[in-house]
């Protein structure tokens, strides 16, 4: 029962053996040294079970020898105990020397003691067997389980062979009983005995050297442990650095989400001024009206006094007829009204080259009012250069757009090239777990073809960081046309400010324009004053001088001509007047259409730009979106990828390679961090360029407020000699009323 109960533990630990020699590379780096460690467990128990089978066996035979030899228990005992250290050719040459020594022995005798001594070689050499798997199982223990095949096999054969071992000793018990009468001759095995003891010590001191040597590979062992502490030292300070990196960026990124962030709340307040000055043009707009309907009360008062003054006029021609009439009576003073006549002519000539003076001055304003329309077209001229610059800068704009899906569809492109080496690898990954037990010759094929796959993903990993580097690009240039845009807006807001200037200028030249009808009306009031002022000294000289009608007539006659001279002047008068302000009228309708349409024009291209920029910072937006994916995944990759290289670098460590792809890891970190070097010092060179082109913007802005404030001081130079010019034209309409005063006096003397 025992024997078959031992067999079967046997058989059933055999089993667990191969289970997990099949199983020991298929799953998780603990549970494969779980497994080692159960399967040197295992061994080890089947190897003490061996042992003990051995001490059984030579129990066994002393007590047969005992029986055999009943007197002499140390010398059988010495006998038991230097047979464990045979080897199964010594005991069959002892046993020769035995027989040939023993010749007293009969024939049957010998027999049995061959068939015994065949039995014992048969032990033997299966409990050597078993020593030598032991053996190697142990050193295979050390290896990375690349015999277990093998060993399952052997201990296969070892299982079969214990039942063979439980048969033969049952015929051993058999053969006991006939061993007694073999044993006389134990006193020269004593000797031999003694030889073998020798032999013994050598195999201790043996023994000890190798000791020695397993300790000096264990040392090697805690050497190379504490070299991949190191090493793992190492890569985490490496992953420190990778993370302050990581940090670094996100600060970077937090920074550029505050200058989006101050670009919108930029733009919301321009927005806001925009709108501001939108509605200081509805005002605007509101008073031009209210300036049209005072105009248009104006032309209904200058029609109301023109009808009254060709009333006049008739009322006039109707009192010279009286005057006709009693022209008759004033022949008798002809010689005096001729010498007053006369005076009166001079006077009438220095009215009429005054009169001519003032058209004179009439036509240089309009020459200077024609010179501030030519400044007003070379002003509308700059505008359509402006607006060209923005179509130039939006066709740029769309340019860059385009650059960018190309580099999208480039970077989609890599990203999936970059998906088929990665799956590639991790197939071969599998296929070589698989294969561990294959050749050494497709192991370096594996590492050429993983070297060539590193390679592949460090030259994908520069084109990312080129097609990142080229984002920054295009994100400086957006910035560099949103500022060239903001300075256009600028612009754009000044000129329609300087515009409203010149609107202002305009209805103030109306006004003044007004206020010269007004002086001139005056004057023709004055002129109609001096006429009815005439018209009582005629009245007066009729009743004075009622004899002289013949030179009366002749009176009437020159007055009547100086009436239509004074009558065709105010027409003529009249009808400039009535011709400027129709032109006047018509550039404040060219203006008001021009002002319109520039107003449509400016916001359309503010819409179209907000539109694009929008599309602009969306584009951005999915672009970053994309590249932080991108990123994400690279880094999942790479960190999945660092985990596949560990645990390769883990299974090489064991056979001594370790030091050199940890050494080939750390120089690729080190070059990731060099380029990132490079990177913040090209990041650094493009902020410097950006300030120094922030600074010429600035440059050419002050150096266009300079030019704009030249164009203010052109305009109040022009504005400070109109002034002047109009003190003049009051100067002299003060001239002649004082000229006018003077001509009365002697005509009331006269009539006194």
């Amino acid at each position: 029962m025992r024997s078959s109960l031992f067999i079967a533990d046997i058989e059933s630990k055999v089993k667990r053996i191969l289970k997990l020699t099949k199983n020991i590379n298929q799953g998780n780096k603990d549970g494969n040294q779980k497994k080692k460690s159960e399967v040197v467990h295992l061994v080890e128990d089947f190897q003490k079970q061996y042992e003990s089978l051995y001490y059984l066996y030579e129990d066994l035979r002393g007590e047969v020898k005992k029986k055999v030899n009943e007197g002499d228990y140390e010398s059988s005992a010495s006998s038991t105990d230097s047979e464990s250290y045979y080897s199964p050719d010594e005991l069959n040459s002892e046993d020769g020397e035995i027989g040939s020594e023993s010749p007293e022995v009969p024939h049957g005798d010998e027999q049995e003691r061959e068939t015994s001594d065949f039995e014992d070689t048969i032990l033997k050499d299966k409990l050597t067997s078993t020593s030598e798997v032991k053996e190697t199982i142990i050193l295979g223990s050390e290896s990375p389980f690349s015999n277990f095949l093998q060993s399952g096999e052997t201990l296969k054969d070892l299982g079969i062979q214990n039942g063979e071992s439980e048969s033969t000793k049952q015929i051993l018990l058999d053969s006991s009983v006939l061993l007694k009468g073999r044993f006389v001759e134990r006193e020269e095995l004593l000797s031999l005995i003694k030889e073998l003891e020798g032999q013994v010590e050598k195999w201790k001191l043996e023994s000890e050297t190798l000791s020695t040597q397993r300790r000096k590979l264990e040392e090697q062992i805690e050497c190379k442990s504490n070299e991949a502490e190191e090493l793992k030292e190492r890569n985490s300070s490496l992953e420190a650095k990778v993370f302050e990196l990581e940090a670094t960026f996100k600060e970077k990124e937090s920074q550029f989400f505050d200058v989006r962030k101050k670009f919108e709340e930029n733009k919301k307040f321009y927005l806001s001024r925009i709108e501001g000055l939108e509605a200081q043009a509805n005002n605007l707009q509101l008073e031009i009206k209210t300036s049209h309907t005072q105009k248009d009360e104006l032309e209904e008062q200058l029609s109301c006094e023109t009808t009254k003054e060709f009333s006049q006029v008739e009322d006039l021609m109707e009192r010279v007829d009286l005057l006709q009439q009693e022209l008759d009576c004033m022949r008798s003073q002809k010689a005096r009204l001729e010498l007053e006549l006369e005076m009166r002519s001079k006077e009438t000539s220095e009215c009429l080259i005054k009169i001519k003076n003032l058209n004179d001055n009439l036509t240089n304003q309009t020459l200077n009012e024609q010179g501030a329309l030519e400044e007003k077209e070379d002003l509308q001229v700059h505008v359509t250069d402006l607006e060209l610059e923005v179509h130039s800068l939006s066709s740029q704009k769309s340019d860059l757009e385009e650059q960018i899906m190309s580099i999208n569809h480039e970077a989609y492109q890599s990203k999936a090239e970059k998906e088929e080496l990665d799956a590639k690898n991790f197939k071969l990954q599998k296929v070589l777990s698989d294969r561990e037990n294959e050749p050494f010759t497709q192991k370096r094929k594996f590492k050429d073809y993983q070297n060539t796959v590193s390679a592949q993903i460090a030259s994908l990993t520069e084109q990312v960081k080129i097609l990142e580097k080229k984002l920054d690009a295009l994100q400086t240039e957006k910035d560099g046309f949103q500022l060239e845009l903001e300075a256009l807006q600028n612009e754009k807001n000044r000129l329609q400010i300087e515009l409203e200037r010149e609107k202002s200028d305009k209805e103030k030249s109306n006004i003044e324009l007004n206020n010269k009808v007004s002086d001139q009306q005056r004057i023709r009031i004055e002129l109609e004053d001096v006429v009815s002022k005439l018209k009582d000294k005629n009245k007066q000289v009729q009743t004075s001088f009622a004899d002289s009608k013949l030179n009366f007539q002749i009176a009437e006659r020159k007055v009547e001509e100086m009436v239509e001279e004074l009558r065709k002047q105010f027409e003529d008068n009249l009808r400039i007047l009535s011709q400027r302000i129709r032109i006047a009228e018509q550039l404040h309708t060219e203006n008001r259409d021009w002002y319109r349409k520039k107003k449509e024009m400016y916001e359309q291209e503010n819409q179209d730009t907000s539109h694009a920029a929008k599309d602009m910072l969306n584009s951005l937006d999915t672009v970053t979106l994309k590249l932080e994916e991108c990123n994400a995944n690279f880094m999942n990759r790479i960190s999945k990828a660092s985990c596949e290289l560990k645990f390769a670098n883990d299974w090489a460590m064991r056979k001594n390679k370790a030091l050199v792809h940890m050494r080939e890891d750390s120089d690729c970190l080190l070059a990731q961090l060099d380029d990132k070097e490079a990177e913040i010092l090209l990041f650094r060179e493009r902020l410097w360029k950006s300030e120094n082109k922030v600074r010429e913007v600035e440059k050419m802005m002050k150096e266009k407020e300079e030019a704009m404030l030249g164009l203010q001081e052109e305009k109040r130079e022009a504005i400070r000699q109109l002034c002047v010019w109009i003190d003049y034209h009051r100067s002299r309409s003060d001239y002649y009323k004082k000229i006018l005063s003077e001509i009365t006096p002697p005509c009331r003397r006269m009539a006194s």
